[in-house]
């Protein structure tokens, strides 16, 4: 069974392709689209390379440079000056009636 040029693991994307699941999945898709297996199999391989990982070094980098700016801490400053009126114009009960 050949693998699609770029597929990332070729044991895995050879695993899933020889299951008896991916068979039998294949054989009710077609009993039930009226779609050819050929034709079937040559979307689900194409989309199984898209949806597979590769992990390079180029990509960790990117990720780990992208992973910092995400988990940053942030300081939320907020006037609470006003909240009390607020909530008498909504009727919400104040922090100490709760």
């Amino acid at each position: 069974m050949a693998t699609p040029l770029g597929a990332p693991d070729p044991d895995l994307y050879r695993s899933v392709l020889g299951s008896p699941q991916w068979a039998a999945s294949l054989e009710d898709l077609a009993e039930r689209t009226g779609r050819s297996k050929p034709d079937l199999r040559k979307d689900a391989e194409a989309a199984l390379a898209e949806m597979a990982a590769e992990i390079t070094p180029g990509a960790i980098k990117v990720w780990d440079r992208m992973g910092k700016s995400l988990t940053r801490s942030y300081t939320v400053d907020a006037d609470t000056s006003s909240l009390a009126h607020l909530r008498e114009l909504t009727g919400a009960p104040s922090r100490s009636d709760t």
